[in-house]
């Protein structure tokens, strides 16, 4: 059966790995969650193409200063 938990959009840490939850829209009214962990970025599914851009170029400053 499929347990669905409720997840903070607060960094957590799961075996002594930090993740970040990622907001990211999903449709109109609708937001999921990509999540970040290290240096890696996961997003599953992501509708604002524009969006794509803006987070990637904030990603990539972000790297850059940890």
């Amino acid at each position: 059966m499929l347990q669905f938990n409720i997840i903070s959009e607060e960094p957590f840490v799961v075996h002594g790995l930090k993740i970040t939850p990622l907001p990211v829209w999903h449709g109109q009214g609708y937001r999921s969650l990509g999540f970040r962990f290290g240096n890696v970025c996961y997003i599953r599914d992501e509708c604002n193409q524009d969006g794509d851009i803006s987070f990637s170029n904030q990603a990539r400053k972000s790297f850059r200063s940890q």
